[in-house]
C-alpha cells in the first residue's frame, strides 16, 4: 500500500485524537487549539511532511500570539463548512464515476468520499466541544 494511502487512512484517526485532546474542559479554547496543533505537528514531523510542518508551525504561532475563544470557534465553524464542501465535491465525483461506469474509479471515489465524511464528522465533533452547552 503506497504511503499516501496510509496517510489518508490515518488522517481521520489523528483528527479524532486532536478532537479528544480538545475535549478537556479545564483549559480554554486557545490552549486546547495549541495542544491539538502541537500534537498534529509531532505527527507531521514523524511523517517527514515538511509542507504540513511549516503550515502547522505558522498556525501554532498564530494561536500563541493572538488567539481568542471566538477565533477558535470561528475557525472550527469554517473547517466544518470546508468539510461539508469537500463531502459534496467527493459525492459529485462519485456520481460522475457511476455515470462513466468505471468500477475501479467508483471504488476509489467511494473511498475518498468515506474519508471526507470521517474528516467532516471529526470537525463537527471538534466544533461541538467548543460550543456552549445548550442546556
Amino acid at each position: 500500500m503506497p504511503f499516501y494511502r496510509h496517510t489518508l487512512l490515518l488522517t481521520p484517526v489523528w483528527l479524532l485524537l486532536s478532537t479528544l485532546a480538545m475535549a478537556d474542559g479545564s483549559r480554554d479554547s486557545c490552549d486546547q487549539r495549541a495542544q491539538a496543533l502541537e500534537h498534529d505537528l509531532a505527527f507531521a514531523r514523524h511523517a517527514e511532511d515538511t509542507a504540513r510542518v511549516n503550515e502547522l508551525e505558522l498556525a501554532l504561532d498564530g494561536v500563541r500570539s493572538g488567539c481568542t475563544s471566538e477565533d477558535v470557534l470561528s475557525q472550527a465553524e469554517s473547517r466544518v463548512r470546508e468539510g461539508q464542501q469537500m463531502v459534496e465535491q467527493r459525492q459529485q465525483e462519485l456520481n460522475e464515476a457511476f455515470d462513466e461506469g468505471d468500477i475501479g474509479q467508483i471504488t476509489r471515489k467511494r473511498e475518498a468520499l468515506e474519508v471526507a465524511i470521517e474528516v467532516l464528522n471529526a470537525r463537527i465533533a471538534a466544533l461541538k466541544v467548543l460550543l456552549p452547552s445548550a442546556s
